[in-house]
């Protein structure tokens, strides 16, 4: 929410001044909102402590939800997971071109999976969308993890 000089943005933080741009903002929920407004208190009796952002609604919903992931997510995978190594290597390089919005859509949906919170998503998690949400098979889930990890 701060923008300009460097020296302008550090004036208006210390003074707990910001603006949020609707084009920015219009599509974040009023719970990420109250968050982001509760964080930036210039007072820290009335900011949030590390344990009430924790226990933010924002937050604990965020870990709560696990029904993110759609089915036009789900019809991508599968075809990632169906195209050929190379068609997957060009489309992990156009992946580099996408916009911060875009980026953010990707990362919801991976946070989304990664139920245990490690930063991963293991073959069973993936199961558990794929399979139990969606009913895909057992084998395509298996061949869509393959296409996907990248460690091995």
């Amino acid at each position: 929410p701060f923008s300009g000089s460097e020296a302008n943005q550090t004036k208006n933080i210390s003074e707990g001044t910001y603006k949020m741009k609707p084009e920015r903002w219009d599509s974040v929920s009023n719970n990420a909102k109250e968050f982001v407004k509760a964080l930036l208190q210039v007072d820290p009796a009335k900011r949030l402590t590390a344990e009430q952002a924790l226990d933010h609604p924002w937050i604990v919903e965020r870990h709560a939800s696990g029904d993110d992931v759609d089915a036009e997510v789900v019809d991508a995978l599968r075809q990632f997971g169906q195209a050929s190594k190379f068609r997957r290597c060009c489309m992990e390089m156009m992946a580099w071109s996408l916009s911060n919005e875009e980026r953010a859509k990707v990362r919801q949906h991976f946070v989304s999976m990664d139920r245990n919170h490690e930063g991963t998503i293991t073959l069973q998690e993936l199961k558990q969308v794929l399979e139990d949400k969606f009913h895909l098979p057992e084998g395509e889930t298996k061949a869509v993890f393959d296409a996907l990890d990248s460690n091995h």
